[in-house]
């Protein structure tokens, strides 16, 4: 085999600006190059290396060789080979190590790519080589050029965590060749033990100012792992770039496997600016998204925030504590910046949930044209809950806008739960709720609630009897709810389209209207003088500016529209209606 160092040898003073490995079709082992040049085993080659196709590079026992120059190479076979030492008739196998490299495949380090055989080959190892000669941290601070590790379109079948360690300044890029079946695949194994995580991308120190791009590849949890990806991780290592970076065109797949915790599909921790476009996550169990900020102590607060995602589908079972889309903020961290545009959660036991615990906070959250799809057989499922646990928590402006709410049978679709800590801000516009059979929105010690024209579509059936009211506020104050409207004249289903419960506040504005001033909200003899359509309990003389406007309700037979104010009892009495004018 040809020595590398009749072509590269810096003692000699051979060092030429380009090396070009040739093929040659003639005699094979001139294709079977070895580097061995000096007696320690490392050096560095500063020269453009070109390596054609069928080339290899043997770096064995001892060796390094870092490559400070390009590398080309369109390879989608292995090209750096072991050190085969035979000891009493059995063959042994060296890798030496490979540094440097801009680019790399696994092919080049071993991996064959081979997932879906019978009996795949177990490419941990070669990923691993590669990892090793793209993320050092020479690499990085070096050139302006990302750091790219490329996918065929291939399946590769692992056993071990993926991880892409990122040290310091500079951009990493993971690109597969496509999603699809026949795109970039990586399958972790079904093992008896599971690993924490499959592909992880990982920051090594304190506020590591690194970015990086995911695109094109398919993330699949064959019982491996129980994150199949996460982006950042708890304690004093987090990500602090300026610059965003991105997920595109990335599908992840988690598979039930037995014993797994499955926490989250896809758990992003501690991280800022991010662009996220056409994500799609589908698992059994757990939450299919998760964002989790979590910090170290008061004075090491953490973040995730500016996270922008872009046609998002999360797709999830009805398994017990299954989640769509989870935020969870603790221990002096918060999630600020969340902008979702045209998301779809499909099924899961909650569609998205949004906790802040002891010393957490959410705030700045946008779902814009958010679609919640639940089923008839999903029997206690919640489209959206938002709670506070923790002393000293709280989630400020939370804002839905045009969000498709549809077939939930649990108690509440929408559930806002202040709880220990507090919940300010809540804005829900240009809502479709569709086959809800219970309470639209249920809001527990709230203030600042605004719904704006909320149309609501065959709602109110609770097997077949009037639901107690779609919208309903427990506890809470300064809310407005205006421009009620009905499709097909549906709403009628519900006995009271607003409930106030244990009301603590000095205005609220409640307006309900129709376009189609003909059609009533319920199905009732509108000159029955006893008919309640908002009811306000118990009664609280405090109020003090208190406007209620009914818009085309029907009246009684007196020309008034009724609103009961305060408890009755079982004899129908207790309360007082109060008749507004038409």
């Amino acid at each position: 085999m040809p020595n590398f160092s009749t072509v590269w040898d810096p003692s000699t003073g051979l060092t030429p600006k380009t090396i070009h490995l040739k093929y040659d079709p003639v005699n094979a082992t001139n294709n079977q190059w070895i580097a061995d040049i000096n007696a320690d085993g490392a050096y560095t080659v500063t020269a453009t290396v070109i390596i054609d196709n069928g080339v290899t590079l043997e770096v064995g026992n001892g060796r390094t060789v870092r490559f400070g120059g390009q590398f080309v190479c369109e390879s989608t076979e292995q090209i750096f080979v072991p050190e085969v030492v035979t000891i009493s008739s059995v063959d042994y196998y060296y890798y030496g190590n490979v540094y440097g490299l801009r680019r790399v495949r696994p092919e080049w380090f071993g991996a064959k790519g081979d997932g879906n055989a019978t009996t795949p080959t177990n490419d941990s190892a070669a990923f691993n080589r590669a990892v090793a000669a793209l993320l050092n941290t020479d690499n990085f601070n070096t050139r302006g050029d990302a750091l790219t590790f490329e996918l065929p379109s291939r399946a590769y079948y692992l056993e071990s965590e993926l991880v892409f360690p990122l040290t310091a300044y500079g951009k990493f890029v993971l690109s597969g060749s496509g999603r699809s079946v026949g795109g970039s695949r990586l399958y972790f194994k079904n093992l008896s033990t599971p690993m924490a995580r499959g592909v992880h991308i990982k920051p090594t120190s304190p506020a590591v100012p690194a970015e990086f791009a995911l695109k094109d590849v398919m993330i699949a949890n064959l019982g491996g792992c129980d994150i199949p990806l996460q982006i950042g991780e708890t304690g004093t290592n987090y990500f602090s770039s300026p610059d965003y970076s991105t997920v595109d065109n990335v599908t992840v797949e988690g598979v039930i496997h037995e014993g797994a915790r499955l926490p989250a599909c896809v758990e992003v921790v501690n991280m800022r600016h991010m662009r996220w476009t056409g994500l799609h996550v589908i698992t059994g169990v757990g939450s299919a998204l998760r964002l989790k900020a979590y910090g170290v102590d008061d004075s090491n607060l953490r973040y995730v925030a500016d996270q922008v995602f872009t046609n998002t589908v999360l797709e999830n079972s009805y398994a017990e504590n299954s989640i769509g889309l989870e935020m969870i903020a603790s221990n002096y961290a918060g999630i600020t910046g969340i902008h979702m545009y045209s998301t779809v959660i499909y099924h899961g036991k909650t569609g998205l949930k949004m906790t802040a615990d002891t010393n957490g906070s959410i705030a700045e959250t946008f779902q814009h044209y958010l679609q919640i799809e639940g089923s008839a057989s999903d029997n206690q499922g919640t489209s959206m809950h938002v709670q506070c646990l923790g002393s000293n928590s709280h989630i400020t402006s939370t804002k839905l806008t045009s969000p498709w709410i549809n077939a939930r049978t649990g108690p509440n679709a929408l559930l806002f739960q202040q709880n220990a800590g507090y919940i300010d801000g809540i804005w829900i516009d240009n809502a479709d709720f569709r086959d809800i059979q219970k309470t639209c929105a249920r809001f527990e010690g709230c203030s600042g609630i605004h719904i704006t024209s909320p149309n609501l579509k065959n709602c109110g059936y609770d097997n077949g009897d009037p639901a107690p009211q779609a919208f309903l506020f427990d506890g809470s104050q300064h809310f407005n709810v205006t421009g009620v409207t009905t499709n097909n004249g549906n709403i009628g289903q519900y006995e009271h389209v607003v409930q106030v419960n244990g009301l603590y506040t000095d205005w609220f504005n409640i307006q309900i209207t129709d376009s189609n001033p003909s059609v009533s909200y319920v199905d009732i003899d509108s000159s029955n003088v006893g008919v309640r359509r908002l009811i306000i309990t118990p009664d609280d003389a405090t109020l003090r500016s208190a406007h209620l406007v009914l818009g085309d309700l029907p009246g009684s037979a007196s020309g008034e529209r009724l609103v009961q104010v305060g408890a009755t009892d079982s004899a129908g009495t207790g309360y007082r209606t109060v008749r507004v004018p038409n």
